[in-house]
């Protein structure tokens, strides 16, 4: 997040003599429900791709970053242009975005019974892990009769 802030700012500052506010811009800083559809989408997308292995990777990071990378952006070009209306606009077009992400996200996970299959994870955990240490035991037994 750091980074697309702060690489905005600095080609805004690098080309502002050609850099004007346009509607794009603008319409980064006003709220409206096209775009919190558009993050809501994207975090079912991403979260829907996280329980299905044999998807894409990288689905996750084009969908969350069709909702919060522009947000991003025009906070950037607002520090830049110290416009503290277009800070506020696009910061607070990311927050909600950030939210319909999350939401989303939320409402797949459950929808996918994610919470229940966590125990059945947990178990597997654990019985991976007791195999590891009865061979790592076993590893030491042969390593202390090799070198008597």
């Amino acid at each position: 997040m750091a980074f697309g802030i702060f690489g905005a700012a600095i080609i805004t500052v690098f080309f502002s003599s050609q850099f004007e506010l346009n509607h794009e811009i603008i319409s980064r800083t006003e709220l409206s429900f096209a775009y919190a559809a558009v993050a809501i989408i994207a975090g079912f997308a991403a979260s829907f791709a996280h329980t299905k292995p044999q998807l894409s990777d990288t689905l996750p990071g084009i969908a969350v970053s069709v909702a919060i990378i522009p947000p991003l952006a025009v906070i950037g070009i607002g520090i830049a242009k110290v416009n503290w209306s277009i800070i506020s606009g696009a910061f607070l077009m990311f927050l909600i975005n950030i939210l319909g992400i999350i939401f989303a996200s939320m409402v797949t996970f459950s929808l996918m019974h994610l919470y229940v299959k966590r125990k059945v994870a947990a178990e597997a955990i654990k019985e991976s892990t007791e195999i590891i240490e009865k061979e790592e035991e076993n590893a030491e037994k042969l390593k202390t009769k090799l070198s008597k």
